[in-house]
């Protein structure tokens, strides 16, 4: 299947979602806006720092698109790049790996189906006119994700919908339980955000 992802090319979970896809044999074509030189994105093989779109390389399709300041007007000014951008490459489904921004921009492509998966910001920090747009935004998906049980609940609180799927990207502490080894080497933490 040909999926579209619009994503964060400097997220290391939306190059995971990415990576999974590509393994599970689908044709991924990440969707991003034109980066700073200086950003870089973890290689979560090794937890090297690399650069953004060179993490991508062998997962994905990379397509950027051009925008002159980082603002949130480059959603509404972009959403036609990106439907020339899925019509070029026959897309089947699109994955906007946000609520917020990117299904906004997903949804003013005018291109059906898409599904959206959310975070913790999309549904638990919003409030006034951004809820009702995500409210919205989440009504017309074709399916919704969100990264583990409590989210899809508030989730589905917010767009009244029963369909929401718990699907968790990280560590799922109900399964994961280290053992007691003990190591002299210092612990690493890694976090996107």
């Amino acid at each position: 299947m040909r999926i579209a992802v619009p994503m964060s090319f400097e997220s290391p979970w939306s190059i995971e979602v990415a990576r999974r896809l590509a393994e599970l044999g689908h044709e991924v074509h990440a969707i991003d806006f034109s980066l700073p030189h200086d950003e870089s994105a973890v290689n979560l093989s090794t937890a090297e720092w690399i650069g953004p779109r060179e993490a991508l390389n062998g997962i994905a399709h990379q397509h950027v698109l051009r925008f002159s300041a980082n603002h949130k007007l480059r959603y509404l000014a972009c959403a036609r790049s990106m439907r020339k951008i899925l019509r070029r490459h026959r897309i089947q489904i699109v994955l906007a790996l946000s609520a917020s921004g990117f299904a906004a921009m997903t949804y003013l492509t005018g291109f059906r189906p898409y599904a959206v998966y959310t975070t913790g910001s999309d549904v638990l920090a919003v409030a006034g006119f951004k809820r009702i747009v995500t409210k919205y935004l989440l009504s017309h998906a074709a399916c919704i994700f969100s990264n583990g049980m409590y989210l899809r609940d508030r989730t589905a609180e917010l767009c009244c919908r029963g369909d929401v799927q718990a699907l968790y990207l990280g560590v799922d502490t109900n399964r994961f339980s280290p053992g007691p080894e003990k190591t002299d080497r210092p612990v690493q933490i890694l976090a996107s955000r």
